[in-house]
């Protein structure tokens, strides 16, 4: 089948052989009688080749298109495809046949002619080679599909009929479907090509295999992984080796292959091939061979290190940035060296920049996050390669906004500015846009801004920029109201539809928006930057220029549509203040006034907005009320002053809406508010001046002669400040009217306070005092005072005033006083002053006259001296000054009247002076070659400051002396300016060091005035000590200074610049790496102006370095046996133990590989400290046996870095002779010029030196040895009495000095890691030669000690005698100690360092607290028990030397000390303070008192011990006590009753001052000295109450209310369960008390109460035994009385309770007796009674519990009771009542406690016991 087509016109077409072909034309539906296709058919059966033509005509234009059809055989087949390799899981492969006549031409198609497909397999599936082929093998290879069943494929034109019908042509589809080979065979299936052959197609299935890595350089030894990945639906996924997958090498010399582990044996190259099972890959002609996954091996040396960041490949990071720190070996030519899990690479970093989330295992890759901002090295190594890298770390790349969303008009022409903020990096970026499509509906344009870092690209931040339509305009927030000329703040909002929701646009500026004309607004550009409300995009500011309302309309038009929104704004005029108008308010208290504001927002009645008002005030200063006005736009407060103090007065009105768009315009208005004292009165007048006065206009205060109109005198009242009250209702003035000194009364006068009003309103105007016209018209005064407050106005207005009223206090140190206000008003007077002093001072040679200026008056005066030849005076009008030219010393007194004025004359009192004092300030003290100023003040002869005329010093004649003028130079300042009244610049130098004195004096001879001389030190410049400081970084070190001022230097300590090092004190620490300084001042105080001044300075360099390496020095590296050296750890080169041993967190481990041949230990081991590693910078090494050891030490840095360091020691024994006798070198060592004292047994011994050798020391007669500067052997000869002695002395240099404990048996009660604080210990320096023997001891003290701190004042320490030093560790502190001496010479190792690592032990106590008298402390020491307890001061505090009990004993104040340990060598101190006992404060205010034995525990304490709680102070329980405590020496004990008619009632009791052993506390006790009936007859039902008083020596005291309300008795105290029928229970007592007793059974099933009957002072009840006792627990009564505090049990006593009791300790005495009354056991009770009575003649007082079983005696009683009052907070209170006698009720007041039936009183009755038939078994009975 052939389909011809045209291109043109539609033809028809035509053939010449129709018995040949079939023309089947295809008409179009538009023109069916014409076709563009036709169809050609063959229909010829003939097998042999024929031609026909086909002719197509055009019907337009009549032309003809020929076409020749040939038809033929097919001949053999053939097929085209791209491919002959399927993979699995792809797009299926299509295969097209291709036909071939006998010439070799091709058909041009085979549409129509059907193929047979057939699918064979070629190969086995596995690799057993004889296994047989199965017939549907292939089925698992490959599979035929349609192209109707392929999503991949369209159905070809050539296909749709074949694919319909289901046959197969000349097309198909072939899909893999598992891996293998296969052969395709397509055949005809028509008999006429039976001879045609069919065509195989071998076809191989494969699956999409990577092998990873396909190119790999390694190491020799190293061990690789290779992975397999098959990609499946468009993904890579891993798979494991299995039957089917194995790898193969090519050269396995070169590498070796196990699974999928591949491993370098040899340098070279070589392959890797991933075989398939199922793919056959061997050598066979016939068979396709594919191409396996391969993979090229190199192995490799490593030649070059390199170290990156990925992914960026930048070292440019920023803050919370994920990385990963690559570090790859290469080889020499640059390849990349794979490394495998058999070697790994180190890397090193500061893990606080950059912290590893996830590490390889061979160390290659780490991944990790940047946390902080810094710089830090990144070093990757391998073996001998390194590679370093700087990791910059910046702040994080922050970008904002982060969205924006922009109005799309096309028709505006507004450019929209945006900016973008980018903040992180360094700083530096790249700025970069770009379009980009979301995928968002209704968006016309996005595009996007991209900030990244200009050094790091890759690290970016984004932004989008969408640009949409709008849809909706909308005003968000906005003030509906505003004040006149402010503002109408309009937040408009534009919104979007982006992606099917509406969102706001973020800016909107491009935008023209149409607003509404009006009369009241006009548009203004904001004057500062408001933000904007949420949503809003455009803000529109409108300025109110007129009154009233108006609508608003905001709108914006788009593609035709309007989008708007209106609005209601309203315009007023602003509030303000009508009255007071300075908006300043002064009252005193007690006074009101009215504050009235007007204008503001009104009512509005067109909309629905409520008018709000607020007021703010200080309640405690002012009271405020609403005052009614008549005007809607007034509002007035009265305010009222409370107290003193000063208030602002805050007023808020505003209209609200509600919504949230409308936000309300709040006009606030703050009105100050004094309420202070009255401090001033001020009284004036207004009268007209005199006719015959110059002076003709009107003046205050002036009055005319002779006025007959009555007088008003305003009265004005002023506080501290000057400030006028506005009101003085309630003050009270008091008035005086004087002529002269005499005083008028017969007056009439009235105060009147004035009142104006406006609006209605009262406002207080002005106070006027009215009185008639003086008669008098000279001379006549008015005197006014405020001398209270109204008591009536305060009293009604609840105010209380202070007092003294109106007090002021000069000084803070000073009582409060009433100060004098008052005022005279003289009626022909402006002022009682018109000058502006009232005396003067003129120096006689100044060369100026003097002025003085008149302040008040008329300006016409009259001046009048009372003695010539002085002065000279003459007034100057136009000034209106006064000059006075002195002429000689002398005093005069000049007068000046007033010509328009009666008042009295003013006097000024003229003194012409010389100088008559002379005084120096200036610093006392001076750095040599260095200046300072001293200040010279003169004075006159009036002892006046005399005023300096710095142009003519001269005149002053003054001079200099100095004491030792070689000492200090002292001459007039050159600059004489900035100084005060008097003053006069002298410049001091310092020239030698030394002390002298300065005088200044004036004149000569007998006129010569000195000043008192003046001591100045001159003293050497400061210098800090150590001068050049190199530190780690968390290391400290302590600078300190010599030289400056002495001997009270105080210096202060700064930093130069930069954060290298933090300065504490002067204690330096390092921070960083880096140089600094440090500043030391002698600082002190300048006499002149009491400012600080620097006396000297001077400066240190400071250098912070790393710790990069260690060493440990010590003196030796051959030891003797059993010496012992010290060996410290140093820092490379030269950081010292001192330096080092502050670090914090610096970790040293020692160790040995030989610990029998040498011991590592501490100085302080032998006491029981054992440094940490924390502390173990500094050791001691001894020599125990013949040997060579290793000494390691392994120091961990702060930064967690590990240094070693290592000694080689030698131990060696010295050598002796063994036989005859044993002989050993024992001779004296000396180093050289030193003194050494011998002293012998015997006296009168000589001492020489053997002269036949060479002598390296001479000797006295008297035995003092002093050696040469020379080492060598001398042998001293000692004589006496025919009797010599040689002595062996050995001078050799010192090689180093040791540090031990001085012995002591003493040792700690646990090993410890750090001493205990308060430890005092005693140290022993010894000094060695270079073997490690010790010198002697005895030296001359010539060769002192010295010693020094790495940190000064945390460590008290003393040198001793006899090479010893004394430590007292008071204070916690992590501290370096270096000792040596004073005169180092010829010393190698020159100090020991000792490491102070002291903390505050648990095990001391107490410590830093303070006492009072009667305490009882409990000391704990660190030490343990066998030292001994001992005070300084055994006056104060009495302490057992065994158990470290004691008691303060004295009164009063004081500091004392307690030890414990040995008395010179080594103890622990406690230092206390004693202040004195000035309050004794009982547990509780008031208490239920029954008459029985109560206790009311108190607490003796001082003042400022507000939490102290108890009297006794223990830490746990191993205290135990054992002291005597007598409470009537700290305080004594007294009953009263504050009832008249019951004073006798407390001579019924026994009071008395105990210590409580059961509390463990004081206590005041009260016992009954009559019998309860007694006590019941007299109070009867009366209510009485006692009061308890505790007194101290000193005299303070405490009460506690006692209310008395007798006990209950209950009879009988036990029930036998065969009484129950026969006998009640009765209950005696009170009435009222007996009213709420009540009784319960404890089993109600087994005993019943009956009902109570209630009698005079009695109730009964009858019981009722319901079921037999159970054995398992026992039956009793509960008796509870609330008023008195009881709850008696009486015990239900069973038949079995004697067999029970056998069994038991002897404790149910009452039950017991019973039961032998009645079986008679005369003998039980005979030894019981005996038991009884010698317990009463042993003990007095016998508590009525000693038998019980839970009893205790009175030590385990007393002990118990001190560690109740001991434990901490959660546990007993140290007050509750542990005896078994008594409980504490829940909710009951302390003290109070449970009444049983065995508390009854000794000699009360018992009764309804049958059992007991005398009184005295009674009295036994209450015993038992």
């Amino acid at each position: 089948m052939l389909r011809l087509f045209s291109l043109r016109n539609p033809h028809i077409g035509s053939t010449s052989r129709s018995d040949l072909v079939q023309i089947t034309p295809v008409f179009d539906e538009v023109n069916p009688e014409c076709s563009h296709t036709a169809v050609v058919t063959s229909v010829s059966r003939e097998r042999k080749r024929n031609t026909a033509v086909v002719l197509a005509e055009n019907l337009a234009t009549g032309d003809v298109a020929r076409c020749d059809v040939i038809l033929d055989v097919i001949d053999q087949l053939g097929v085209l495809t791209t491919t002959r390799e399927l993979y699995l899981e792809e797009a299926p492969e299509s295969f097209e046949l291709m036909a071939l006549d006998s010439q070799g031409n091709a058909f041009t198609t085979l549409e129509g002619v059907e193929f047979t497909w057939q699918i064979y397999s070629q190969h086995h599936h596995t690799s057993d080679k004889s296994s047989n082929v199965g017939k549907d093998n292939w089925r698992q290879v490959l599979r035929f599909l349609t192209f109707s069943e392929s999503n991949y494929h369209q159905v070809p034109k050539s296909m749709e009929r074949f694919e319909f019908l289901g046959l197969t042509g000349h097309m198909i589809l072939l899909e893999g479907i598992n891996t293998g080979s296969a052969k395709v065979r397509v055949s005809l299936p028509y008999k006429e090509y039976s001879h045609v052959p069919s065509i195989e197609v071998d076809i191989m299935i494969l699956a999409n295999i990577l092998l990873s890595p396909s190119d790999v350089h390694l190491l020799t030894g190293d061990t690789i992984e290779f992975r397999v990945f098959q990609l499946k639906r468009g993904k890579l996924e891993e798979i494991t080796l299995n039957s089917q997958y194995y790898l193969e090498v090519e050269d396995t010399n070169l590498l070796a292959i196990q699974g999928n582990l591949a491993k370098g044996l040899q340098l070279g190259r070589t392959g890797v091939i991933l075989r398939d099972r199922n793919i056959p890959h061997e050598s066979d002609e016939n068979t396709l061979q594919p191409s396996p996954p391969r993979a090229t091996v190199t192995v490799s040396n490593a030649a070059k290190i390199g170290i990156s960041l990925l992914p960026y490949n930048s070292w440019i990071t920023v803050e919370e940035e994920r990385h990963e720190i690559a570090i790859d070996l290469f080889t020499s030519d640059d390849q990349k060296i794979t490394l495998g899990s058999t070697f790994s690479v180190d890397s090193s970093f500061d893990v606080t920049y950059f912290q590893p989330l996830d590490t390889t295992a061979n160390g290659t890759r780490i991944h990790g996050e940047t946390i902080q901002r810094g710089t830090t090295p990144v070093v990757g190594t391998f073996r001998d390669l390194t590679a370093r890298a700087e990791m910059q770390i910046y702040e994080k790349l922050k970008l904002s906004p982060q969205f924006v969303l922009i109005p799309y008009d096309p028709n505006s022409s507004k450019r929209q500015k945006i900016e973008f903020l980018a903040t992180g990096g360094d700083g530096n970026f790249v700025w970069s846009s770009l379009n980009t499509n979301l995928g968002l509906k209704n968006v016309h344009k996005l595009t996007q801004v991209r900030v990244a870092l200009a050094r790091n690209p890759k690290i970016f931040k984004s932004a989008d920029i969408l640009f949409s339509p709008p849809v909706k305009l909308e005003i968000v927030r906005y003030n509906f109201e505003t004040a006149l000329n402010d503002y109408v703040q309009v937040h408009v909002a534009l919104y979007a539809m982006v992606n099917d929701t509406l969102r706001p646009f973020t800016h909107c500026e491009n935008v023209d928006f149409s607003m509404s004309s009006s009369q009241l607004f006009t548009p203004e550009a904001p004057k500062e930057l408001i933000p904007l409300e949420r949503d809003a995009c455009k803000l529109i500011n409108l300025r109110a220029k007129n009154l009233g309302s108006t609508a608003f309309e905001v709108s914006y038009k788009f593609s035709g549509a309007t989008l708007s929104d209106s609005i209601n704004l309203v315009v007023f005029e602003r509030l303000g203040i009508l009255n007071p108008q300075n908006n300043e308010i002064v009252l005193p208290i007690g006074s009101s006034r009215n504050v009235i504001y007007h204008n503001g927002p009104q009512k509005l009645f067109h909309v629905a907005a409520e008018l709000l008002s607020k007021v703010s005030y200080t309640k405690s200063l002012i009271s405020v009320v609403k005052t009614p006005t008549g005007c809607q736009d007034k509002t007035a407060f009265r305010i009222l002053c409370k107290k003193v103090g000063e208030t602002d007065f805050h007023f808020e009105i505003y209209n609200s809406l509600s919504g949230e768009r409308h936000r309300p315009y709040i006009s606030e208005f703050v009105t100050r508010v004094f309420c202070v004292k009255p401090r001033f009165l001020r009284l004036s007048s207004r009268e007209q001046l005199r006719e015959s006065c110059p002076l003709k206009n009107r003046m205050s205060l002036m009055q005319i002669q002779g006025s007959s109109k009555r007088l008003e005198v305003d009265i004005e009242v002023f506080d501290a400040a000057n400030r006028r009250l506005a009101n003085i209702s309630s003050l009270h003035l008091d008035w005086e009217f004087l002529h002269g000194s005499d005083q008028l009364n017969d007056i009439e006068f009235l105060q009147e306070s004035q009142v104006d009003h406006v609006e209605d309103i009262p406002i207080p105007s002005r106070d006027i005092l009215h009185l008639p016209p003086p008669e008098v018209s000279t001379d006549f005064r008015i005197r006014g005072q405020v001398s209270k407050y109204n008591g009536k106005i305060l009293t009604e207005n609840n105010i209380k005033a202070e007092q003294p009223h109106f007090s002021v206090q000069k000084t803070p140190m000073d009582d409060p006083v009433k100060p004098i206000i008052e005022d005279e008003l003289s009626f022909l007077a402006v002022n009682h002053t018109l000058l502006p002093y009232n005396d003067v001072s003129i120096y006689l040679g100044q060369k100026t006259p003097t002025k003085v200026q008149i302040l008040q008056g008329s300006g016409f005066y009259e001046t009048k001296l009372a003695e010539s030849g002085i002065v000279d005076v003459q007034f100057d009008g136009n000034f209106k000054e006064l000059t006075i030219v002195p002429k000689r010393i002398g005093q005069v007194r000049l007068s000046l009247m007033d010509r328009c004025l009666t008042t009295e004359a003013n006097y000024l009192m003229i003194s012409v002076v010389s100088i008559g004092r002379i005084d120096i300030k200036m610093p006392d003290r001076v750095e040599k070659t260095k200046n300072i100023e001293a200040i010279v003040t003169l004075y006159d002869s009036n002892d006046r400051i005399l005023t300096i005329d710095y142009e003519n010093l001269a005149i002053y004649e003054l001079s200099e002396e100095i004491f030792h003028p070689s000492v200090l130079s002292v001459h007039l300042g050159g600059r004489q300016s900035g100084l005060n009244v008097g003053e006069i610049r002298y410049d001091v130098t310092g020239q030698e060091l030394g002390e002298t004195t300065l005088v200044v004096s004036s004149g000569t001879n007998e006129r010569r005035i000195s000043s008192v001389p003046a001591l100045i030190q001159v003293f050497p410049p400061l210098r800090l000590h150590p001068r050049n400081v190199t530190i780690v970084v968390g290391a400290s070190v302590q600078i300190y200074a010599t030289g400056g001022p002495h001997p009270d230097v105080n210096v202060v300590y700064s930093i130069g610049k930069g954060d290298v090092i933090t300065l504490e004190g002067s204690v330096v620490r390092g921070e960083r790496l880096g140089e600094t300084t440090v500043i030391g001042r002698a600082m002190g105080i300048n006499p002149r102006d009491g400012q600080a001044i620097v006396f000297s300075e001077d400066v240190v360099h400071v250098r912070v370095v790393p710790l990069d390496g260690v060493k440990i020095r010590a003196p030796l590296v051959r030891l003797r046996s059993g010496a012992v050296m010290p060996a410290a750890i140093w820092g490379v080169p030269d950081l010292t133990p001192m330096i080092l041993g502050t670090l914090d967190t610096l970790k040293v481990y020692w160790s040995t590989n030989q610990p029998d041949v040498v011991e590592i230990a501490g100085v302080f081991a032998e006491i029981g400290v054992k440094y940490s590693e924390r502390d173990a910078i500094s050791v001691r090494i001894r020599g125990k046996s013949p040997g060579k050891a290793t000494v390691h030490a392994k120091v961990i840095t702060p930064h967690g870095n590990t240094l070693t360091a290592r000694i080689e020691v030698s131990v060696f024994t010295m050598l002796e002779l063994e036989t005859p006798k044993r002989i050993t070198s024992d001779t004296i060592l000396m180093p050289p010029q030193s003194n050494l004292q011998l002293k012998a047994n015997l006296d009168d011994v000589s001492y020489a030196v053997d002269t036949s050798q060479r002598n390296f020391v001479t000797v006295s007669s008297s035995g003092i040895v002093k050696s040469s500067e020379n080492s060598g052997l001398s042998l001293v000869v000692a004589t006496a009495d025919d009797q010599s002695l040689s002595i062996p002395i050995e001078v050799k240099p010192i090689h180093y000095i040791l540090v031990t404990l001085h012995p002591v048996n003493l040792k700690l009660r646990s090993m410890v890691t750090k001493i205990p604080q308060g430890l005092n210990v005693r140290l022993k320096v010894s000094l060695h030669d270079n073997l490690g023997n010790e010198f002697s001891h005895n030296l001359d003290t010539a060769t002192n000690i010295q010693w020094r701190l790495a940190q000064r004042d945390v460590v008290n320490v003393h040198a001793g005698d006899n090479f010893t030093v004394d430590l007292a560790l008071t204070r916690e502190t992590s501290n370096m100690l270096a000792i040596g001496l004073k005169d180092l010479q010829g010393i190698k190792y020159s100090h020991d360092y000792i490491k102070l690592a002291v903390q505050q032990s648990k095990t001391t106590f107490p410590e830093g607290r303070i006492f009072t008298v009667g305490d009882i402390i409990c000391f704990e020491s660190a030490l343990t028990a066998t030292a001994s307890w001992f005070s300084s001061d055994d006056s104060l505090i009495s302490i057992d030397q065994d158990t470290g009990v004691a008691i303060v004993t004295a009164t009063g104040s004081g500091k004392v000390s307690v030890f414990h340990g040995s008395q010179n060598f080594i103890q622990v101190t406690h230092n206390l303070e004693l202040r004195e006992a000035n309050q004794v404060s009982f547990i509780t205010t008031f208490d239920i008192f029954n008459g029985e034995l109560y206790r009311a525990p108190l607490v003796i304490r001082n003042h400022i011990q507000t939490t102290k709680a108890s009297n006794l102070i223990s830490l746990n329980s191993s205290s135990s006590p054992q002291v005597e405590v007598i409470a009537s020496n700290f305080f004594t004990c007294h009953l009263h009753s504050r009832h008249s008619d019951f004073k006798d009632l407390p001579e019924f009791f026994r009071t008395q001052a105990i210590f409580d052993t059961k509390t463990a506390s004081y206590a005041c006790q009260i016992e009954p000295r009559r019998k309860i009936n007694e006590i019941i007859g007299v109070v009867k039902n009366e209510e009485i109450n006692l009061e308890l008083e505790a007194i101290l020596p000193a005299g303070h005291s405490d009460t506690i209310s006692l209310r008395l309300i007798p006990a209950i008795s209950v009879a009988p105290n036990t029930l036998a369960v065969d009484q129950i029928p026969s006998q009640g229970i009765s209950i005696t007592g009170l009435d009222k008390v007996l009213q709420k007793v009540e009784i319960h059974s404890s089993d109600p099933k087994v005993l019943q109460v009956g009902k109570l009957e209630k009698t005079q002072g009695m109730l009964q009840s009858q019981l009722k035994l319901l079921s037999a006792l159970p054995d398992d627990e026992g039956v009793h009564l509960e008796i509870s009385s609330p008023l008195t505090k009881q709850t008696i049990q009486v015990p239900i006593l069973s038949p079995m309770a004697a067999r029970k009791c056998s069994r038991q300790p002897f404790n149910l005495a009452g039950g017991l007796t019973e039961i032998i009354s009645n079986l008679g056991l005369v003998i039980s009770a005979t030894i019981i009674l005996a038991f009884v009575s010698y317990s009463n003649r042993r003990q007095s007082n016998l508590n009525p519990q000693v038998f019980n079983r839970t009893g205790l005696d009175d030590s385990m009683q007393y002990r118990q009771g001190l560690l109740a009052a001991s434990q901490p907070n959660g546990r007993s209170s140290p007050f509750q009542r542990s005896s078994p006698t008594s409980s504490t009720s829940p909710g009951s007041p302390l003290g109070q406690f449970t009444m049983r039936p065995s508390q009854v009183a000794e000699d009360a009755t018992i009764y309804g016991d049958t059992t007991l038939l005398s009184p005295q078994r009674r009295t036994h009975r209450r015993y038992l």
